[in-house]
């Protein structure tokens, strides 16, 4: 009995310095609605060991309807091919996917797309020229669909096989992906393909960049393309509108993307913003049943990168070299005097109409600022990767982190953060509209 209470007290003494040591998860275990947590304070903290040998990329993370967490992890020395990881709700570790093949079609090991939740819960991304579901309950992970070899270009077998990106989610969930192409991008493709693996139907269109795509509205594809200018005698970058059901180009308008980060994004009333030439502009917000401008934002300078929009249709939109700049929701016409405002990298937009997101390229912490500007909040302790952070519907906020500024050491993390407000679940106010990275206005 003596050996039994010193062995008691022993265990008893290692789980109260293991509390100590982990405070964050403490809080877990006595607040699992974390009701009693303050705006910022840590709800819990999953660490892949740094034995491991793996990483969490600067990417976009996904939170499912159960409020499960996915995200991409990598091989730090380039070997394994990437998995996806999930954990739940109050941070513990749920399951790893096998390494997702590539057919050796990518250099740095790295999924080609985000992790997108379907409205049934099933996960879909892209590695290399595979398009993988993944069962969200135990992780197995199948290819459904695979780029094809050849397509026929101009009465021509042309080499297609190259990696699938730019993955989305349509209205009545079949899945939308790009490929690059071969030959500068001449047998590039836009595909659309069912949940159980079918190829819907395929448009060949010269896109050697593969610009993001989203889903309108409308319910159609948004996309960007090259297409031949038969009078000018050369191709010239558009905006294509496309249907879901058939792939035929319902409309275009001509374009000037700068950088592949670029997608098309829509107020609450389904007008889009994107650069389009317009008597030189470089951003529009046009309506979408008639193509007038609702204003046009002329020769700004430098390149533009992305825009997301608040439910009051005010937009935020960010140039490299520039600046970002803010048009409320009220304005029309031309724009001749934007106002350059501070607003972090790759925001969200949450229910409280203040901006989350990364700091900027200097400086890899999380900060907030309101729809003027102006800081309303900041976090310094990690080296933060700006695409990971969301948050989710019950106020918390989800980011991955690469780097502990309070210890100097690389540390791969996932942070859960007690929020006061909720994903805005309207307009744009996510890179990729909502947390489940549907690119999909019509989805939450």
């Amino acid at each position: 009995m003596k050996q039994l209470t010193k062995l008691s007290v022993a265990m008893v003494a290692v789980f109260t310095v293991m509390i100590l040591m982990f405070p964050s998860c403490d809080k877990v275990l006595d607040n699992p609605d974390n009701s009693n947590l303050n705006k910022g304070d840590t709800v819990w903290i999953y660490e892949i060991p740094e034995a491991e040998a793996l990483s969490i990329p600067d990417a976009l993370m996904a939170i499912g309807k159960n409020g499960d967490i996915y995200f991409e992890v990598r091989d730090v020395n380039n070997i394994d091919n990437p998995r996806v990881y999930a954990i739940t709700k109050d941070g513990k570790f749920k399951w790893k996917t096998e390494p997702l093949d590539d057919n050796g079609l990518n250099i740095s090991r790295m999924l080609n797309s985000a992790i997108v939740v379907a409205d049934d819960g099933t996960l879909y991304c892209t590695s290399g020229p595979f398009l993988y579901s993944i069962n969200p309950s135990n992780g197995q992970a199948d290819k459904i669909w695979e780029c094809p070899k050849t397509l026929e270009v101009d009465n021509l077998e042309v080499n297609a096989y190259s990696p699938l990106v730019n993955l989305c989610l349509t209205n009545d969930g079949n899945l939308v992906v790009q490929s690059f192409g071969t030959i500068y991008g001449f047998a590039a493709a836009l595909y659309c393909i069912t949940p159980d693996g079918q190829l819907k139907w395929l448009d060949t269109r010269k896109d050697p960049t593969a610009y993001n795509i989203s889903i309108g509205p409308d319910g159609n594809i948004y996309d960007i393309a090259e297409l031949w200018d038969e009078s000018a005698q050369l191709w010239k970058p558009s905006m294509l509108v496309t249907s879901p059901d058939d792939g035929s180009i319902l409309w275009t308008q001509e374009a000037f993307p700068d950088v592949p980060a670029e997608k098309p994004v829509f107020t609450s009333g389904g007008d889009v913003i994107f650069p389009l030439k317009q008597e030189e502009n470089t951003l529009v917000r046009m309506e979408t049943t008639d193509f007038s401008n609702i204003w046009s934002l002329k020769n700004y300078g430098g390149m533009y990168i992305y825009s997301v929009v608040d439910k009051n249709d005010n937009t935020f939109s960010s140039f490299f070299n520039a600046g970002n700049i803010y048009i409320p929701g009220n304005t029309t016409g031309d724009i001749t005097s934007p106002e350059n405002i501070y607003i972090p990298k790759y925001p969200n937009i949450d229910s409280k109409e203040n901006l989350t997101g990364g700091q900027s390229d200097a400086f890899a912490n999380i900060i907030s600022s309101d729809k003027t500007g102006k800081a309303v909040w900041s976090y310094d302790k990690m080296g933060t990767n700006s695409m990971s952070v969301t948050i989710s519907d019950d106020k918390v906020l989800y980011f991955s982190s690469f780097y502990d500024t309070e210890t100097s050491k690389n540390r791969n993390r996932i942070f859960a953060i007690k929020w006061d407000a909720s994903l805005e679940h309207s307009g744009w106010p996510r890179y990729t509209h909502d947390n489940r990275n549907t690119s999909n206005y019509n989805k939450w």
